[in-house]
């Protein structure tokens, strides 16, 4: 099973922190990266080249996934952008991870990784 940390939106291969939740205020087009981990090991996670890691959300309209995709230099790394539409229906909460190579198909999520902030 799969885990994963969020990290700051501009992280690179070798400077970056993680996260313990995203916070995004709703109508903001954000870039949403993210570590992924093996959840037993706690080691990253390295999928195969030309695997497919889709990125799901609860939203007030019901399931949105978002392909991310890997960085080349560390596939650990991927990264996805939230559309300004995205995020005016995206709920507080868990983020699902699916990652799809060749016949096998490995799930996780991020527990509580984001967090809707309504502006004052």
């Amino acid at each position: 099973m799969l885990s994963g940390s969020l990290l700051n939106s501009n992280a690179t291969l070798n400077h970056f922190h993680e996260m313990g939740s995203l916070e995004i205020f709703r109508g903001e087009e954000i870039v949403v990266q993210i570590r992924l981990k093996d959840r037993q090991s706690g080691n990253r996670y390295i999928p195969a080249v030309g695997a497919v890691i889709t990125i799901g959300f609860n939203t007030s309209k019901g399931k949105l996934s978002v392909v991310a995709t890997a960085n080349a230099d560390d596939r650990s790394m991927v990264s996805l952008t939230l559309q300004e539409a995205d995020t005016e229906l995206i709920l507080s909460g868990d983020l699902k991870i699916t990652v799809v190579e060749g016949t096998v198909t490995k799930k996780g999520q991020i527990t509580d990784g984001i967090q809707m902030v309504t502006e004052c």
